[in-house]
């Protein structure tokens, strides 16, 4: 179901106390919810939008998993909120993560085509609170230093 990976993220995000706002399908731009990340279990002054997809159509035959870039290029690559993507699986029942921004940020040609999410890059505890949180941390540095302790 489409809704199996929206519905783990929530239940993710929401026990690590993070903020979880869900857009209105008739607002969906490729943007499916907007998370504020907690650190230490207090909501920071991290935010990230999220894309979400759900299922095995989104695993390559290799393994690793990918989102497809349809006619969000432009938005997601300029968005002043970051854009990650999350790809869930029902078979293992792993969310995995990329940055949609950072990536289209460095393919700047790219207007279609897919996004590769690696499929070591599952989205944990440990890993909410290290690689997810590192990789949003550069997105405030043009307004200052902000330490997340």
């Amino acid at each position: 179901m489409a809704d199996d990976g929206v519905n783990e993220a929530r239940t993710f995000f929401m026990h690590n106390r993070c903020k979880f706002q869900e857009v209105d399908l008739r607002n969906d731009i490729g943007k499916d919810v907007y998370v504020d990340v907690a650190t230490n279990g207090v909501v920071s002054y991290l935010c990230v939008a999220l894309q979400i997809k759900s299922g095995r159509s989104y695993r390559t035959a290799g393994g690793n998993y990918f989102i497809p870039v349809a006619n969000h290029s432009e938005s997601w690559r300029l968005s002043t909120i970051p854009v990650f993507g999350i790809v869930y699986d029902p078979d293992d029942t792993l969310m995995r993560w990329v940055d949609i921004t950072g990536y289209l940020r460095t393919h700047p040609r790219q207007d279609g085509g897919n996004i590769p999410v690696a499929r070591d890059t599952v989205l944990n505890v440990a890993s909410l609170a290290g690689e997810f949180t590192d990789a949003l941390v550069p997105y405030v540095g043009r307004f200052g230093t902000i330490a997340l302790n």
